[in-house]
Order: C-alpha cells, then structure tokens, then sequence
C-alpha cells in the first residue's frame, strides 16, 4: 500500500506521488469533484504560489489567436496509482528550468485544473500567470501556424482548497 499524506489532525490530503515530504514540493493525489488531482505539498501544507512565488506560472490555451474564450489546462504525464487513469497535474513553466515541470497550480488557497471531460485540444495561443487575477506575464502568446500544439485537457476550473479542512502541518504516514 502507497504511503499517505496527513494533516496535523491525521486526516488524509491524499496519496503520495512521489518520495517524501520536505523542502521539496511532491504531490498527494487525491480526489475532488470526482477528478483525480494531484496536490502540491510539503510539510508546511499545500504550495501556495501567493505565498512562496517559487513554483512557475499557470499556463492557459486557447483555440483563438488572441486568447479571447475558454482557457484551457493542458494534462500533465501522470497516472493516479489507484485507478490509472490520467492524473490532472498541471504542467508549469518553472523560473528555474529551461522550460518544463510538472506541478498543479494553487493561487491563493484556490487550485486550478483541468475540468473534464478531456479532449485533444489545439492551442493557437497562450498566455502565462503568475497571478490568475491580474494580466498574464508578458501577454497572450500566438503560436506559429507550423508550431500549433496539440495536446490533451481540459477548461480551467477553480476549487476552494479551504474547504477541505486541513491542519497543516503536513507530513507521510507509511
């Protein structure tokens, strides 16, 4: 059996995607509005990017050249262990790569991710947030016609991960 992230109360965050919790963000899969999530955690709770501005940036597409419509969040590679089917981990921009990482986005105690039901989608453009409140960084990106990326997701959708009622701190129970 997979080992198990807790609260300070032993209630359960989720499955343990990964090794470990400690200065490193891993994810605790679990299960919300019957999609399988994967959280980012560490000892000190949910990787909240209000707070730690560390992990990357949000990134939406849009079918549209000028980002005008539904963004959509492009899956991550990931399998939830217990069932196998697609885990919903948002790929990131990491300010501190060349360019990918794998993580869900939580902005102010508010997750974002992507609704099902999945479709192969075609991002025309997009545009990166650090914020999701405020402008995107930079923009809307267009896509070169021969560079259009196709890819896997679903529209953005918000969940309130305060109303989980989770004591942090977090940490693996075997």
């Amino acid at each position: 059996m997979a080992p198990i992230v807790v609260d300070s109360k032993g209630h359960k965050v989720g499955t343990l995607f990964g090794e470990g919790l400690g200065q490193l963000t891993q994810m605790a899969v679990t299960t919300i509005n019957g999609v399988a999530i994967g959280l980012p955690v560490s000892e000190t709770g949910f990787v909240d990017e209000a707070t730690t501005g560390s992990f990357g940036y949000l990134i939406l597409w849009y079918p549209t050249s000028n980002c005008a419509g539904q963004g959509y969040v492009a899956l991550g590679s990931g399998f939830d262990p217990a069932t196998g089917k697609p885990l919903n981990i948002v790929p990131l921009v990491q300010e501190t790569t060349d360019g990918g990482g794998l993580g869900t986005y939580v902005y102010d105690g508010i997750l974002y991710y992507a609704q099902p039901p999945y479709q192969q989608l075609t991002g025309v453009s997009y545009a990166y947030f650090s914020d999701p409140n405020q402008p995107p960084v930079g923009g809307c990106q267009n896509v070169p016609p021969q560079d259009y990326q196709a890819f896997m997701g679903g529209p953005v959708t918000t969940f309130d991960l305060s109303s989980l009622n989770l004591t942090p701190p977090f940490k693996v129970k075997p």
